[in-house]
């Protein structure tokens, strides 16, 4: 075999490796700035409503294809024990047994299943699972995003639960408080910067390497 198909035969192999080491990337995750973002919760009773909001959490978002909000998936964990209501009273009595029951049931988490879009292109329903005091049920998130023109922006999501679906279901004595809960959800979020790919060569670089016989 001469030494110039040689080189062609090394070429082609060469070639379809670095094919196979740069696959392409049609994925996207987002960095959500935990600082500028906000998850909390709010009840209603007859002795006013009470408003709680948590300190300590973590999310991931993704999409399976950039810029295609319906291929997002979204995770939320929270730190049960780290909400705080301004009041020292009302934050013993949320964390308590006979509700969010921190000392059991220390996270509360919604990871998504699906995403749904409206007319209104930055409008979405998003289905998921939500778990609280060790029960999880499906809910729905309805979302809005408030798009900055780099990639990301500010999504805001809220959803209402029974509390008592979740083992909530102690009274306050002489204290209306009601079933529903909503849960609203401030996030902002900025695109995640890609790392540099593995340079690809072309043919035209490389047939451009004088061969001798």
């Amino acid at each position: 075999m001469s030494k110039r198909l040689m080189f062609l035969l090394l070429l082609v192999v060469f070639s379809a490796t670095l094919n196979a080491q740069t696959p392409a990337k049609t994925g996207r995750t987002f960095t959500i700035d935990v600082p500028e973002s906000k998850v909390e919760f709010f009840v209603g009773s007859s002795a006013g409503d009470v408003n709680g909001v948590f300190k300590t959490w973590t999310g991931k978002l993704s999409q399976t294809t950039a810029g295609v909000p319906e291929s997002a998936t979204l995770s939320l964990e929270v730190t049960a024990a780290s909400m705080s209501t301004g009041s020292g009273l009302k934050d013993k009595m949320v964390k308590g047994k006979d509700f969010f029951y921190v000392k059991d049931f220390p996270t509360v988490s919604f990871t998504s299943t699906k995403v749904i879009p409206s007319s209104d292109p930055n409008k979405f329903q998003v289905q998921g699972n939500f778990t609280l005091r060790g029960v999880t049920k499906p809910v729905t998130l309805q979302v809005t995003l408030d798009r900055d023109g780099k990639g990301g922006g500010q999504i805001y999501a809220d959803l209402s639960f029974d509390r008592r679906d979740f083992g909530m279901t102690k009274s306050v004595p002489f204290v209306r408080v009601s079933d529903s809960v909503r849960v609203r959800v401030d996030l902002d979020v900025a695109p995640t910067p890609v790392a540099a790919a593995i340079e690809r060569y072309s043919w035209a670089k490389l047939i451009r390497i004088k061969i001798s016989n």
